[in-house]
């Protein structure tokens, strides 16, 4: 069915996707704007920002293939996603990687990989620090924007002895 919760699976426990959610697009489902693919069947991307306009609740997801954007609404977005996996901010020591197109002068791009190296909180926005491991660089995101520009990795591991 296309609803959340319809007389035919009442019994499901649904759940609409919220901010920070990792998805994947169904097989066969994909969309292009004018400059080219956004996604395409089995990408991934992570809920970045809630909207409400006329009425009307979207999402927009940040695609990580791609690092274009993409905009659902709650009432159609199960005929072209599921939902891959719970939201879960970074923490110290994870892995992240710089999603296409997103760079920061000298410091990383699209790809390059590191690691969340410090959490800060300052005037009351969170933030976490990542250092490169290309560049060895390090650079601030805050929580609130971090889906934009990167993606969760992999998770903090102790080192192998």
């Amino acid at each position: 069915c296309n609803f959340v919760l319809c007389q035919g699976c009442a019994s499901v426990e649904a759940r609409l996707p919220k901010l920070d959610d990792e998805l994947e697009a169904l097989p066969g489902i994909q969309f292009s704007d004018v400059l080219g693919l956004v996604f395409k069947g089995g990408d991934k991307g992570r809920v970045s920002c809630l909207t409400k306009g006329d009425d009307v609740t979207r999402f927009e997801i940040t695609w990580f293939r791609t690092g274009c954007k993409s905009t659902m609404t709650y009432s159609g977005w199960t005929t072209r996603c599921k939902l891959n996996g719970e939201a879960r901010l970074p923490k110290l020591d994870d892995e992240m990687e710089a999603l296409p197109g997103k760079q920061l002068a000298l410091c990383y791009e699209g790809g390059d990989k590191g690691r969340v190296s410090c959490l800060t909180i300052d005037d009351d926005v969170t933030r976490f620090e990542i250092t490169w491991f290309r560049t060895g660089c390090k650079s601030t995101m805050t929580y609130s924007g971090w889906t934009t520009r990167c993606k969760l990795n992999g998770e903090a591991r102790l080192p192998k002895l």
